[in-house]
Order: C-alpha cells, then structure tokens, then sequence
C-alpha cells in the first residue's frame, strides 16, 4: 500500500511503521487518544486500521478475569483468583 506523506511523518515520529504502531497504540489507549496523538480525526485513525488489515476484536469479560490471547487467535479467559476455574 502506498503510504501518504502524513503516514509516512507518524513512522518517521514513533520510529517504527504503523502496521506494528497501529495495533499497540489500539490496544494501549483506544481510538480517539491514538488518533489525537498522531493528529488526526477518529475516522483517518480508523480508516488506516481498516486499510493495514488490523482487525478488531471485542471481547467480554465477566468480573474477576482477565483476557490473553495467543498468536493463533485462540482466547482464553483467566481468573485473576487462583480458586477459580480456567474457561477454555
């Protein structure tokens, strides 16, 4: 994919292409703040997700777990208390 001149200025300001910063700015702090931080509007932010093939996934959680996930895709549910029970 070509990369327009305002792309190409947040690689050069984080160091690093936005097929690894996109995803862990995502993760990290969400839409509008990610895309305040490069200047831009929430829909250039999500526009440039959509365009570097970075899906999204929403996921919930019942109170007491947490959520990690693996390379492959495949989610698990954790408990946070080492009493409860692994959901698989």
């Amino acid at each position: 994919m070509k990369k327009t001149p305002l792309m190409i200025r947040v690689e050069e300001e984080f160091d690093d292409s936005l097929e690894n910063i996109l995803p862990q700015l995502y993760n990290e702090m969400g839409l509008e703040p990610m895309a305040d931080l490069f200047g831009v509007k929430k829909a250039t932010a999500w526009y440039w997700l959509l365009k570097f093939g970075i899906r999204i996934h929403r996921v919930a959680v019942p109170e007491g777990h947490d959520v990690y996930t693996k390379r492959n895709g495949v989610k698990r549910l954790v408990p946070k208390s080492p009493t409860q029970l692994v959901i698989e």
